[in-house]
């Protein structure tokens, strides 16, 4: 057998290997470069034979371990483990019974620390001091549940006020105490700061003492210590900070006194150049109050760009936070709260919509003696706009992973939206955790169904909501099933006049599509349709007998549509439509007709057989179109996802029409293209359209997506119900506090312009008509740059735009920020008056005045103070004009906005 090395016999105790090693001339004090000695190594595990071999054979026998270690010797080994036989043999060798480790730790303390009395006292016998040095006593006083400002005071003056001394771990006396088991001391904490305490040291890991207060949630020592300046920004070895610690052990509390405190000053960490289209200059923020309800969407109340948000704070997971950020970000759908945009500091701010209506969770939970049969259609209609939400996440491979009514807020313009986005995640296909989604949605619908009392629901729908439900609990169903179910069963709860379509209409219009149908010239659609129209005829009563026939209509319209277009070579290479299958397109629109009739899952799984390989090949490229089209834009949305559009209205280059996009309301605009320059004012959208997309503010119009193939591109965005900003004001006047609300609606498209400018971005377009007034009676910035539609030789004759261009753009120059502020002047004369300026003068006697440097005369609707900002906003050189900062704050004093009114 061979033999071990004498460090292995050192470790086992095993002498049978020492002669032999012994006559090979092993040495003494071969560490194998571990730092131990073998003589530390025997004495540590009690081996009197190998430790009395070894001293025989002269080990050192006070030498200290190296490298890592603490500097003990073998004496201090055996000391701590309680071995007295191999103290006593080692003392016995004039080992020293006071030599310290690196922390002052003395053999006889380490006895005493660890509970070894009977070898602590015999070292006390051979003059060994229980006491370690001032300062490592100090901490370890700090470190002790005892810790108490007499006693520390004590030892602070006999270690010479030397209060920042650190152990082996680069730890302090303050660091101890903020780590120690118990609630700070407060008078300890105040002492070591009276004696100058260094409350940002790092120890050997980077942390400091309020990382080590937050990590355990000790309120009082965070607040303590952010009063002695403590930077909440320092990160460790690891890249994180205190309030990420705070984060990470859930110390809610912790973390609002860091973001709240005075001495909290977020810095900017990304430059202009790598930063990404969500970042937020921590410059433009202001934390507001911490807000203990969760049901704002958010933490704390604050100011972005002088607009109220509500900040949410990002909680370390797996997850980076940038990935959080994008993935929220680029999301654009009405039942999605908005996500603006974030900080991106060592911790990560979220800057989002302010949900200002509450939680569906307090909304379903007042009082039986609240409710009407109003509020309860309305319940209802928001766990529908909720799915809605879902669908859309869905639809993306986004998994919401938090559905519940906590989670589903209600915004000022009454509609509700899925919350707390930043707990989603992307998955792959067919992945299960979509089916958690659908189940806890299930349990909201459970909630509100037995929270709310029966008022105006008849026996039918809630034994249908009960069915839905159940379906849905029982698995198997898709978000894109429920959604329309749960449409048709809102719908009952609107009350519908007495029917007038009859049955044969009904059957005349699917006898119209059957000839669309056969057009098409393949049997797997025929025979799809033949089934069809057997469930029609078996489910179709009089209840559904015109939505039925809309429907029927809708996709007659969406197949002419579909095979006309697919004809074109353009529309292949970038619609999303060339992704579904012809026959898995089909199947589509046939479900839309199984959903109005409320057809059975067994009839669906039924058509679904007909050719179930065709079936799954269009649910899996509806899944990932990605890997079939790559070049399709993020903004992108395919005019076969319209509905029921209707225009509205037209003007020289687009046309404007309500529709429904993913049952969502919005609107379409279309723009106008021109055999002439075509090319030209294609890529002029494809830049407008990325632009618009990117942006995300309370006061800019929010663009969903846009369609850039076919002979009329458009945008989708939402809806702004209350029309242009003068068609709004019109309605007001004459009412109470009119001139109040011109200039607060005035206040509101400035702050949309501040945020446009603050991103580098010139409207080029600013009149009243491009300004909108949303349902909730926001006014939002609308079309910047389409006016660069309109060429320069043709601005003054087709539209009147001459009335708010700038005089350096009549002189052929480029526009520029100042160029907007010009404009926005000559909008406050049309808003406060209710003309456009300038009256209506002739387009180039107008221009002919403005580059002159002339402006219209004061009118007299207009104060001094208030006709002086136009005055100062519309100044012949764009150099003398006011910034937009100083106009936001002028109409903010206009409109009497209290200062904390946003907070």
């Amino acid at each position: 057998m061979s033999c071990w090395s004498l460090l292995d016999v050192a470790e086992t105790g095993d002498a049978s290997c020492l002669w032999s090693l012994w006559k090979d001339g092993v040495d003494v004090e071969d560490t194998e470069d571990t730092g131990w000695t073998p003589l530390m190594v025997a004495s540590k595990n009690g081996h009197l034979s190998i430790v009395d071999f070894l001293l025989g054979e002269g080990a050192e026998v006070d030498k200290k371990e190296w490298g890592d270690g603490d500097g003990k010797t073998a004496l201090a080994f055996a000391a701590m483990n309680g071995h007295l036989e191999v103290v006593q043999a080692l003392v016995s060798h004039e080992a020293d019974v006071n030599k310290a480790d690196k922390d002052g730790k003395t053999p006889t303390w380490l006895a005493a620390r660890n509970g070894h009395a009977e070898v602590a006292e015999w070292l006390q016998e051979m003059g060994g001091s229980k006491e370690s040095n001032a300062p490592t006593r100090l901490m370890h006083h700090c470190a002790s549940e005892r810790a108490n400002a007499d006693t520390a005071e004590d030892l602070v003056e006999e270690c010479e006020n030397d209060v920042n001394a650190r152990d082996s771990r680069g730890r302090t006396a303050l660091m101890y105490l903020c780590a120690g088991p118990k609630e700070i001391d407060v008078d300890t904490l105040k002492l070591l700061a009276k004696y100058g305490a260094d409350v940002n040291a790092q120890d050997n890991k980077g942390q400091t003492p309020l990382m080590l207060a937050a990590m355990k949630g000790d309120i009082k020592a965070v607040e303590l210590l952010l009063s002695f300046g403590a930077d909440m920004n320092i990160t460790d070895k690891t890249k994180r900070t205190a309030i990420e610690y705070a984060s990470e052990r859930g110390h809610r509390r912790v973390r609002e006194l860091i973001l709240t405190s005075s001495n909290f000053q977020l810095q900017s960490v990304i430059s202009d150049v790598e930063a990404p289209k969500w970042h937020i200059p921590a410059t433009e923020i202001e934390i507001g109050e911490y807000v203990s309800q969760s049901d704002i969407g958010g933490d704390f109340m604050g100011i972005w760009l002088d607009s109220a948000v509500v900040i949410k704070i990002y909680v370390p997971s797996t997850e980076p936070f940038g990935e959080q950020v994008g993935r929220w970000f680029a999301l654009r759908h009405p039942n999605i709260q908005k996500l603006y945009g974030a900080v991106c500091e060592g911790y990560g701010l979220f800057v989002c919509e302010h949900m200002t209506t509450g939680s569906l969770k307090a909304y379903g939970d007042r009082k039986w003696s609240e409710w009407d049969a109003s509020s309860v259609a309305s319940v209802y209609r928001h766990i529908y706009e909720a799915a809605l939400g879902l669908q859309y996440l869905h639809e993306r491979e986004i998994v919401h992973g938090d559905v519940r009514l906590e989670n589903i807020l209600i915004g000022s313009n009454g509609f509700a939206k899925l919350a707390n986005i930043s707990s989603s995640k992307s998955v792959g296909r067919e992945n299960q955790q979509k089916s958690s989604d659908i189940v806890t949605l299930t349990l909201c619908m459970q909630h509100i169904d037995f929270s709310v009392p029966p008022h105006g629901l008849d026996s039918q729908f809630r034994a249908e909501w009960r069915r839905l439900s159940r379906d849905m609990r029982c698995g198997g169903l898709t978000i894109s099933e429920v959604v329309p179910r749960i449409k048709i069963l809102i719908e009952m709860l609107t009350p519908k006049t007495n029917q007038s379509v009859s049955r044969d209409r009904v059957l005349n219009t699917l006898s119209d599509l059957r000839d669309v149908v056969d057009e098409i010239n393949d049997e797997r659609f025929k025979d799809i349709f033949e089934h069809l129209a057997v469930v029609c005829q078996e489910y179709i009563v009089p209840e559904n007998h015109e939505d039925t026939i809309i429907v029927l209509q809708d996709v007659q319209y969406a197949i002419e549509e579909r095979f006309s277009l697919s004809k074109s070579s353009t529309s292949q290479n970038s619609c999303s439509w060339v992704v579904n299958s012809p026959l898995g397109f089909f199947y589509k629109q046939m479900q839309q007709v199984l959903d109005v009739l409320r057809a059975p899952i067994k009839i669906r799984r039924e058509l679904e057989q007909l050719w179930p390989e065709d079936i799954s090949i269009h649910h899996a490229e509806e899944i990932d179109p990605a890997e079939v089209v790559e070049s399709i834009p993020e903004w992108f949305i395919g005019p076969n996802e319209l509905e029921n559009e209707v225009p509205f209205a037209s003007g020289g280059f687009s046309e404007v029409s309500r529709a429904q996009w993913l049952n969502t309301d919005v609107v379409v605009k279309r723009i106008t293209m021109s055999s002439s320059n075509n090319e030209k004012r294609r890529n002029l959208f494809l830049n407008e359209v990325a632009l618009w997309f990117g942006l995300n503010h309370s006061y800019v119009m929010k663009l969903f997506g846009g369609c850039h193939v076919g002979k009329k591109p458009f945008f989708v965005c939402e809806e702004a119900e209350n029309g242009s900003l003068i068609k709004y004001l019109e309605k007001l006047q004459g009412t109470t506090g009119s001139m109040g609300g011109v200039w607060l609606k005035l206040y509101e498209a400035s702050l949309g312009l501040e945020y446009l400018h603050a991103r580098g971005i010139i409207h080029r377009d600013l009149k009243c008509d491009n300004i909108l007034v949303d349902t909730d009676g926001r006014a939002k910035l609308t079309d910047f740059g389409l006016g660069s539609f309109a060429s320069a030789e043709d601005r003054g004759d087709v539209s009147d735009a001459a009335h708010w261009v700038v005089p350096e753009c009549l002189d052929g120059k480029q526009a520029t920020f100042a160029s907007d502020i010009f404009s926005f002047g000559m909008c406050i004369i049309q808003a406060v008056t209710g003309k456009r300026p300038w009256g209506n003068l002739d387009n180039m006697l107008v221009e002919r005045r403005v580059q002159n440097g002339e402006l219209p005369q004061k009118p007299p609707a207009f104060s001094n103070s208030e006709w002086e900002l136009v005055l100062s906003m519309c100044k012949l050189k764009p150099s003398e004009r006011l910034n937009i900062l100083v106009v936001v704050q002028r109409l903010k004093e206009f409109a009497s906005v209290p200062e904390a009114a946003s907070i």
